[in-house]
């Protein structure tokens, strides 16, 4: 249960350089309903070269990236009433932030979805993502600069390593076991 007053999501993606250019690929969502349908409560996507994220509506994004470059980068998306709405971290530095929307509309989430966006053109993801993590808090900047190299275990309620193997299943390595299939 991402809290609905602030939380943060954090992951490692690889998008290979021969992704088609102006398109959208979804990343991750905290799923309202039925995944797939028009619930997705919070997204992130790849556009473009470029991290946009929504929530409620309301969006944030990086610009004048270039992501698909088939290097690993470190996404960090914050919101909360402590940092003051979203907050956007691409490798530790922050590249969008908002500050109208206090308060999430996460009362009735079903699940997340990692690798899926239902309001990117491409929902699903054609890369790499890794050690995806979510916290029930929302870090500050030192706190999610400091974990592209480190893993705080302070209000962590999920982390995904994908470590497995061959499996289809991802284990959950944090204090809630959240594990679940993969596909």
């Amino acid at each position: 249960d991402v809290p609905e007053d602030g939380f943060t999501v954090t992951f490692r993606f690889l998008a290979p350089a021969s992704l088609p250019a102006g398109t959208s690929f979804g990343l991750f969502s905290i799923v309202d309903g039925i995944l797939g349908s028009n619930d997705s409560t919070a997204n992130i996507m790849l556009e473009d070269g470029n991290i946009t994220a929504e929530l409620n509506g309301t969006s944030i994004e990086s610009s004048g990236l270039n992501l698909v470059d088939g290097q690993w980068h470190h996404v960090g998306y914050v919101f909360g009433t402590d940092e003051d709405g979203q907050r956007l971290y691409i490798d530790g530095v922050l590249r969008g932030s908002e500050d109208t929307q206090k308060r999430s509309d996460l009362i009735s989430q079903t699940g997340i979805a990692i690798g899926f966006a239902r309001s990117a053109a491409n929902p699903h993801f054609r890369g790499i993502l890794d050690d995806v993590r979510i916290w029930e808090d929302d870090l500050t900047a030192g706190m999610v600069a400091a974990d592209v190299s480190s893993v705080r275990t302070d209000d962590l309620i999920g982390r995904w390593s994908f470590d497995e193997g061959d499996s289809d299943y991802a284990y959950d390595t944090s204090p809630g076991n959240h594990s679940g299939w993969l596909g």
